[in-house]
């Protein structure tokens, strides 16, 4: 049986890089929240873009070029944005009473593996 674990890691920023950190961090909830935005208008057929992949294209280039965001991040921004709209579909298939994924808190998603191990 594998397990997977999510360890929760303090980053320790010296102080005089912590506006850098945040004005990143800033940045990354200001791109997931435009794609998500962007998924909540919906395709062709009037559906809410829930797709990673379908996402993407729409904003991706614009976001880099005004942003400067690394690639990395920017991914991780419609991958977020991508999330959180599947999951509002999901609830809104429940006919719970839904709205557009809104993001407030100063969170950027990083993807990094600290240890895998089988048990």
């Amino acid at each position: 049986m594998e397990l997977q674990r999510t360890a929760v890691v303090k980053l320790s920023v010296p102080n005089d890089r912590r506006d850098d950190l945040k004005e990143t961090m800033n940045t990354f909830r200001n791109a997931a929240q435009r794609f998500a935005d962007r998924g909540w208008e919906g395709n062709n057929d009037g559906y809410v873009i829930t797709s990673r992949s379908q996402l993407q294209p729409y904003l991706y280039d614009d976001i880099r070029d005004e942003t400067g965001l690394h690639s990395d991040l920017c991914v991780a921004a419609v991958n977020h944005a991508a999330d959180a709209l599947r999951g509002v579909v999901e609830r809104m298939k429940e006919s719970e009473k839904v709205s557009k994924p809104v993001f407030t808190s100063n969170t950027t998603v990083y993807n990094c593996s600290v240890e895998e191990r089988s048990y």
